[in-house]
């Protein structure tokens, strides 16, 4: 699943996307956890023309605080399989769903006869931002009636270029081409909206990183970098 990922700069989304309202302003970010819960760049359906910050994790309307936000039952992935019948993504999915900006994004791979996984990322060959499905909520927090925009990334079965990476589980975010992004955003119909949700062939790279850690900083260049570990593994064995 999609859990890390690797976010262009506002100053590198503006250089690339200079026609669009930029409303997200922050530094590169190298690695990223959805589990802390991060602000990031998104285009969202009701605002095609709009790059504005939005926070991984999607966050329903029945949610009743942000303790219980932060408790509430893993959504910072949506499986395409189940997006129309599950209770936290069905009433979002035909209207609210978006594009989420990237540089890459982490994967874990298992080597055989190993116990602990190795880390991969996944970028466009020619190191090009490159946008992600996604499916989002407008969530109101009661007690400070403030609202924000909650989003998951949309995943996919595994392409067989991915399914060498994420060997295990098989899966890959929804990958929306650029000549697909206005399609993508006007869709409304389930049929439409099911027809993107395919293994992508949009052409990627990877390579092996240093093992992504919760409890130290990889928000470096330095977590990018090719990684060689001393008992080389080929990743297609």
């Amino acid at each position: 699943m999609c859990f890390h990922a690797a976010i262009p700069s506002s100053k590198a989304l503006r250089k690339k996307f200079n026609a669009m309202e930029i409303n997200y302003d922050a530094p590169e970010i190298f690695h990223v956890s959805g589990f802390q819960r991060p602000f990031l760049p998104v285009t969202l359906a009701q605002s095609p023309t709009a790059i504005n910050a939005a926070q991984w994790k999607l966050i329903p309307n029945w949610i009743t605080s942000e303790k219980d936000a932060a408790q509430y039952a893993n959504t910072l992935n949506a499986a395409s399989e189940t997006i129309f019948e599950k209770p936290s993504f069905s009433k979002y999915i035909q209207h609210q769903h978006g594009l989420l900006f990237v540089n890459g994004f982490y994967e874990p791979h298992q080597p055989a006869y190993q116990k602990e996984t190795t880390h991969y990322l996944i970028q466009h060959p020619q190191q090009e931002i490159f946008t992600l499905g996604i499916v989002y909520s407008h969530w109101l927090d009661p007690f400070s009636q403030t609202s924000k925009t909650t989003f998951s990334i949309i995943t996919t079965p595994a392409s067989a270029f991915m399914e060498n990476i994420h060997n295990v589980k098989k899966r890959m975010p929804l990958i929306i081409s650029p000549q697909e992004r206005e399609e993508w955003l006007q869709a409304r119909k389930a049929e439409e909206i099911s027809s993107f949700f395919k293994p992508s062939d949009v052409p990627l790279v990877a390579h092996q990183v240093k093992r992504l850690s919760t409890t130290k900083n990889t928000n470096t260049p330095e977590q990018q970098l090719p990684f060689t570990p001393d008992v080389q593994q080929s990743l297609f064995d």
